[in-house]
């Protein structure tokens, strides 16, 4: 694996920088780095904390860390919002995985779901789901939480699988984005696909696939920073979908330094210093204020339109009342 650091990770420590752009566990990437693996312009590097600047190009020796079968794993913690036979409608936790790739070979959100759904894990058994990433039709980033909906049985997986591509699941987003978003109401229309820059990060490019955006400004922070609290619907499902579209528009996810957003630590120690003492989360890279927070699809089975809605895990709750409190605010629509 090779990339180059992007501006907004420079001045970050090398096992952060890796960790971050690739997905790969801290503990890894320590033993891959102490291990000499990784290089920074061609040289070997083996001492993890050493920082990085803008351009410099890394290089990280993978071999050998693959995706394998999920295992069932009872250790995994979720919400389970609704089940049956058919299928399972969950709330992800941020910093949680969905499935194995490099780097991530158990503690996933797959394990999880085999510990926790004798027919999911039956069905691998028998060979008639995919033992990777059973029962998965889509996905939520580790940094994002909340609803996902999984397929339990063949059947199901195809028929949410084809809601999906023909844009019958309706799927509603909460975030908070740096900047005043002006407009009540908006939609980014704008291919995505991979950054030749980057390829571990997507972007703008016309030759990406389809992608739209809708937003609804649900509140606006107007000092001492501008922040803007969106409603986001999508119309289409590509990776890093809003990171992209809502960073390209001059207002990037809170938490999201990959695509140009504030940090958690300058948006902690800026704005609400004493925020976090209370939440037991880590202030930096496992999360970012980008929740999935509606679900609406047809059930695989009996074709009945069943909706979830959920409200924002502690973390990000926490934020908002802090802003609440000691922002000035104003309504969107």
């Amino acid at each position: 694996m090779e990339f180059s650091v992007p501006q907004s990770l420079d001045g970050e420590r090398l096992d952060r920088v890796i960790s971050f752009a690739s997905d790969l566990p801290r503990s890894i990437v320590a033993t891959l780095i102490g291990d000499g693996k990784v290089t920074v312009n061609g040289v070997s590097i083996v001492r993890r904390s050493k920082i990085l600047s803008y351009g410099q190009v890394v290089e990280v020796d993978t071999a050998g860390i693959s995706a394998d079968a999920a295992r069932a794993d009872s250790s995994v913690q979720f919400e389970c919002i609704y089940s049956d036979q058919h299928m399972a409608v969950i709330n992800k936790p941020a910093g949680l995985v969905v499935h194995h790739g490099a780097g991530h070979n158990a503690g996933t959100l797959v394990d999880g779901l085999l510990a926790r759904f004798d027919i999911l894990r039956e069905n691998v058994d028998k060979g008639v789901l995919d033992a990777k990433r059973p029962g998965i039709v889509h996905r939520l980033d580790k940094e994002t939480s909340g609803l996902m909906v999984v397929g339990l049985t063949p059947s199901s997986v195809e028929n949410l699988s084809k809601q999906i591509f023909e844009r019958k699941v309706a799927r509603q987003y909460t975030a908070l984005v740096a900047g005043i978003i002006p407009e009540n109401n908006g939609v980014v229309d704008a291919p995505v696909g991979r950054s030749s820059r980057n390829p571990l990060n997507m972007c703008i490019s016309s030759n990406g696939k389809p992608a739209i955006t809708r937003y609804r400004v649900v509140k606006r922070y107007t000092y001492p920073v501008p922040f803007s609290l969106l409603e986001l619907h999508l119309e289409t499902g590509r990776t890093h979908q809003i990171r992209v579209h809502m960073s390209s528009v001059g207002h990037p996810v809170v938490g999201d330094t990959r695509y140009g957003g504030p940090s958690w630590l300058s948006f902690l120690s800026g704005v609400l210093s004493d925020w976090n003492a209370g939440t037991g989360q880590d202030a930096g890279y496992d999360f970012i204020f980008l929740h999935a927070s509606g679900l609406s699809l047809e059930h695989p089975s009996t074709g009945e339109i069943m909706s979830w809605r959920i409200s924002l895990p502690l973390e990000l709750s926490s934020a908002l009342d802090g802003l609440d409190a000691n922002y000035h605010t104003s309504g969107g629509v």
